[in-house]
């Protein structure tokens, strides 16, 4: 018997939920060794209406806040990609892009070594917004004057708007900022809808002693007399950070740059996405087949659904229990995708394979590698069930005949407000037969946390095409690579083994986990599958700490379904981006009725997030903590103690291993 279903919040929630932790996705690490990667094919579909995409490239220097930045120009329906600050023209110019924004960072630009802003950026004659770090070097490489400041800024601060944001410059012309398009676009259409003082958060230790030549301010602090500064090329410097909650006004402000500045449509909707995904997918497979990978997360189903309606049958779709699933997992994904997305489902039950393979291992990252590299082999011997003659692919990333395009189409710049007729038309590259694919939900924060990337030095000769084949990375996935140490070998991007016989096919790759909600419910995907909390692709493997046994999943899948139970009677299971149980290898002594126990110790785990990359712990109720621990104790034997993790991300991550 399933727990109780989870009743609605008396309130709509308060974040968007975003990140699935998926078993779909094992594929990554292979595609990241450069013995085993191959050139993808380079095809792409045009676009359902004639019209370019438009794209916004962050610049990223370092900033914690880069991805961040990311999401809010995503929430005003404009594209963007995070690519590294050194990435070349070449790489940039594929994307069309509309107007660059420069991230902060941790350097000063005044000291040897730090990072600058390409020239191209410059020349490109395109809209420029820097942040904190980004604005110095707009200073600093345009003949400006940085340096340490005496009152540093951390923290709630005020700006204040000069001259309804410069609107008038001293000698009484207007100074103009100009969109792509052409249009005239006055410097304070930046504060556009905004009051004259405007709260903001400030992080910086550096500030503007001089402006460069051209500019003029737009806006000033107690501290820093240059807290916004433009020039009548569109080039604007913001010494706060916009993207952060603690500047309440900053989407607006976002929202203002883009749309007013850059002069871009603010189009960028599921529909498009998926008109648009339908397209590259049936030019990526042609006639081939595609198996995918179903674990019961929004990601893994989302990708489902979008395959299947851009090549129907073509598609199959296996589910592999692995043994490390919650309790009644695997009942219910096979009930759930035979009622809701009616397509061929094989069920494959490893339950002795896997744990064979992973006893006596304790150490956190080999049992990621076993579980990763034996979901793979199973896969490939179902798929061999289900092809024996189609010979496949001899590695990840077989090579085909790259396609020349005319550059105004990208997996994630779609080209109508809809699904459309075109959806149905029939791929417009000749069918490649004899290939073998894998669909899977990689989305973006899963590889950047992986550390999974493509390298900065890979010869102009062959850059990475974007597109919906996935077996070279895109400038997306690669702007972490240089500041962001691998956290944990991700469960939908490590442990695999170094050759595979599949090509990948991942079109949530560049998606943030509300952005796959969203394209969720515009396929017509029920609730219980789209706002499911996600489970990682481990399983309790890492939810057991040391050893996993059979008596300890056991152990663990009984209070796991103490807690959703609880949840969601308690109307909360929404208002949470994760809540589980932890079996963690302490013993502690306790006392029940007349006699001593000595029994295990299960943390329970709650957060709340947007896209967990960083969570908060939930403050669950204390009545809704009593009640979780009072039931564990009393009705799983093995248990004496419950503890609450109360760890934010960072330092902590949300799984505990």
């Amino acid at each position: 018997m399933e727990p109780s279903a989870p009743r609605e919040p008396d309130s709509e929630r308060s974040h968007p939920t975003s990140e699935d932790l998926e078993l779909a996705s094992y594929l990554e690490a292979a595609t990241a060794d450069p013995s085993v990667r191959a050139e993808p094919p380079s095809v792409r579909a045009e676009p359902v209406e004639a019209r370019a995409r438009e794209t916004i490239i962050i610049l990223d220097f370092g900033s914690q806040y880069s991805m961040l930045i990311a999401r809010r120009v995503r929430e005003c329906h404009v594209y963007c990609e995070l690519v590294p600050h050194d990435a070349p023209w070449e790489q940039v110019e594929r994307l069309n892009p509309r107007g660059f924004i420069l991230s902060g960072g941790p350097a000063s630009v005044y000291d040897g070594g730090a990072p600058q802003a390409p020239a191209y950026v410059f020349e490109s004659g395109l809209p420029v917004l820097g942040i904190c770090y980004g604005m110095q070097l707009l200073a600093h490489q345009l003949g400006g004057k940085v340096s340490p400041s005496t009152h540093r800024e951390y923290g709630h601060a005020v700006i204040r708007v000069a001259n309804g944001g410069g609107n008038a410059s001293d000698s009484g012309k207007n100074d103009a900022i100009r969109g792509q398009n052409g249009d005239v676009r006055a410097p304070n259409q930046l504060f556009e809808g905004l009051p004259s003082s405007i709260p903001v958060w400030m992080s910086h230790g550096d500030r503007i002693t001089e402006l460069p030549p051209g500019f003029r301010a737009l806006a000033h602090s107690d501290s820093s007399p240059y807290a916004v500064m433009a020039n009548d090329r569109g080039l604007i410097g913001l010494q706060f950070h916009p993207e952060v909650v603690h500047t309440p006004n900053g989407k607006q402000l976002l929202e203002n740059f883009l749309l007013r500045v850059c002069g871009c449509r603010g189009d960028w909707t599921a529909g498009h996405f998926i008109a648009d995904s339908i397209l590259r997918i049936r030019e990526q497979v042609g006639d081939g087949r595609v198996i995918c990978a179903l674990s019961g997360g929004v990601d893994s189903a989302v990708t489902a659904a979008l395959v299947h309606r851009a090549i129907g049958d073509q598609l199959t779709c296996i589910f592999v229990n692995n043994g490390l699933l919650r309790r009644e997992e695997p009942e219910r994904v096979v009930d759930t995708f035979h009622r809701h997305l009616n397509i061929p489902l094989i069920h494959v039950d490893a339950t002795d394979r896997f744990l064979e393979r992973l006893a006596g291992v304790t150490d956190p990252e080999e049992k990621r590698r076993i579980v990763g590299e034996t979901f793979i082999r199973v896969f490939e011997a179902e798929a061999d069930k289900l092809f024996p003659d189609d010979g496949g692919v001899s590695s990840v990333g077989a090579q085909h005949p790259p396609k020349q395009t005319n550059g105004q189409s990208h997996p994630d710049s779609p080209p109508s407000d809809r699904p459309t007729d075109a959806e149905n038309t029939a791929p417009s590259t000749p069918a490649r037969t004899g290939a073998r694919f894998i669909a899977q939900g990689t989305t973006y924060p899963d590889v950047i946390e992986s550390g999974a990337h493509s390298t900065a030095a890979e010869p102009a000769s062959r850059p990475a095409p974007l597109g919906a084949s996935s077996t070279v990375h895109s400038s997306l996935l690669t702007a972490h690579s240089k500041t962001a140490a691998t956290i944990k070998t991700h469960h939908n991007v490590g442990g695999l083994p170094k050759e595979m016989t599949f090509e990948l096919v991942e079109p949530l790759r560049y998606l943030f986990k509300d952005e796959v909600r969203q394209v969720g419910l515009a396929l017509g995907l029920p609730e219980e599958i789209v706002f499911r909390q996600p489970f990682p692709g481990p399983g309790l493997a890492i939810r057991i700490i040391g050893e996993v046994t059979r008596e300890k999943l056991d152990t663990l899948r009984a209070c796991d379904w103490i807690v959703m139970d609880e949840v969601k009677s308690a109307a909360m299971y929404r208002d949470l981006w994760q809540a589980f149980a932890v079996l963690t290898d302490t013993r502690s002594v306790g006392v029940m009725g007349d006699y001593r126990t000595y029994g295990h110790v299960v943390a329970i785990r709650a957060v709340t997030a947007e896209d967990a990359m960083t969570a908060d712990w939930a403050r669950l109720p204390y009545d809704l903590l009593a009640r979780i621990a009072n039931r564990i104790v009393n009705e799983v034997p093995a248990v004496n103690r419950v503890v609450y993790d109360i760890t934010s991300k960072p330092p902590g991550t949300i799984e505990w291993e």
